[in-house]
């Protein structure tokens, strides 16, 4: 799971098994059972390269 703000990207959650899209509200779930929230828009999906790209907002 990578983000970007501000023009930069950064590593946000690596290992995200489930990610659930509430509006605005991304909610991530990893392998280990830990789990993050942000608030942004899904810009690109990448499976070949294992990567989501959010916008934050």
């Amino acid at each position: 799971m990578i983000v970007r703000k501000n023009g930069n990207t950064e590593l946000f959650m690596e290992d995200v098994l489930i990610l659930k899209v509430e509006g605005t509200k991304i909610k991530l779930f990893g392998v280990l059972g830990d789990s993050k929230e942000i608030f942004g828009r899904i810009k690109e999906v990448n499976l070949a390269e294992h990567r989501v790209l959010v916008e934050e907002i």
